[in-house]
């Protein structure tokens, strides 16, 4: 059996991938640890991808559809999410530093451990983010990153 190149598919542009993911619903893509630094992703469908360790530093995810992927461990250091769809996405220990966040679903996301210092927020739904209380955002003139960590 063929194992599938998603990185020569992503490449290809977000178009081929998206006809792809809808051609493919049930398909669970294996992204960990690739590099995405700087990728325009505008609208891309992510959901249920396994992007355990991704960096996506600087990306452009406008309106992408993460919802129940795996971003543990990944880098999302100053990418922009305005309008995406994180709904359900574990983000454990994720890097936001930095992040652009408008009108971002953070719904029933597990955000426990994730670096959430300077991001740059308008966000909507965040109360119903895991854990139950909504995020502790830094300033930007703090020093100290903040996390989320588990419930005691």
């Amino acid at each position: 059996m063929l194992t599938m190149n998603y990185q020569n598919l992503l490449e290809s542009g977000v178009a081929q991938w998206n006809q792809w993911r809808s051609q493919h619903p049930h398909k669970m893509p294996d992204l960990r640890g690739i590099n995405l630094t700087h990728s325009y992703l505008f609208e891309i469908n992510l959901m249920g991808s396994d992007l355990r360790g991704v960096d996506l530093r600087r990306a452009c995810l406008i309106g992408a559809n993460l919802s129940r992927a795996n971003l543990s461990g990944a880098n999302l250091g100053g990418a922009y999410l305005s309008e995406a769809n994180l709904r359900n996405a574990n983000l454990r220990n994720a890097n936001l530093i930095d992040t652009q966040m408008a009108n971002v679903d953070l719904s029933q996301a597990n955000l426990v451990g994730t670096c959430l210092e300077q991001v740059k927020q308008t966000l909507s739904q965040v109360s119903q983010a895991y854990p139950s209380q909504a995020p502790n955002f830094s300033t930007p003139d703090s020093l100290e990153p903040k996390t989320l960590l588990p419930p005691s």
